[in-house]
């Protein structure tokens, strides 16, 4: 068995007895057996909790806290709020650090001037995303760049 995260949110509900509503759903989760550590999840008149399982897939995590969150919502007098998230990860799962180019500019040890020759190198990782201040790339894209690089550089020597 592993321990897995958890986080479930709903769609926007009526604001009023929203924060009544709230302590309810965080007060069921806490008492549902095989459920620990229910936070508040989610923001504006949703309702949303962050909470850990114990199961031997994904799969099953996804039901046991499905079936918790559900029952927690029936407690908060929600039974009709639709669920417009759910997402599972292993307890000591770390999402991916994106980078900006001045912390990949540092990461390598070039001037931003010098990274934006790199990505027109073949190799070099794309961006993971591309946002109006500019591209984004993974950590481990970059790392794994960086040591080919190093590698490649000390065989010339």
């Amino acid at each position: 068995m592993e321990r897995w995260r958890v986080w479930i949110e709903t769609r926007p509900i009526d604001p009023e007895g929203w924060s009544e509503r709230v302590d309810e759903l965080l007060e069921t989760l806490s008492r549902a057996g095989g459920v620990e550590g229910p936070a508040r999840w989610g923001a504006g008149s949703t309702l949303g909790s962050v909470f850990e399982v114990e199961a031997g897939t994904a799969r099953k995590a996804i039901e046991i806290g499905l079936d918790a969150f559900e029952r927690a919502l029936v407690a908060a007098g929600r039974p009709d709020a639709e669920i417009r998230h759910i997402e599972v990860a292993p307890e000591a799962y770390e999402p991916a650090r994106l980078l900006g180019a001045t912390d990949v500019a540092r990461l390598l040890g070039v001037s931003r001037q010098r990274l934006y020759q790199l990505t027109d190198r073949p190799g070099f990782p794309p961006p993971a995303t591309q946002l109006a201040r500019g591209a984004l790339w993974r950590r481990e894209d970059i790392e794994a760049f960086a040591a080919t690089r190093s590698s490649s550089v000390k065989g010339r020597g």
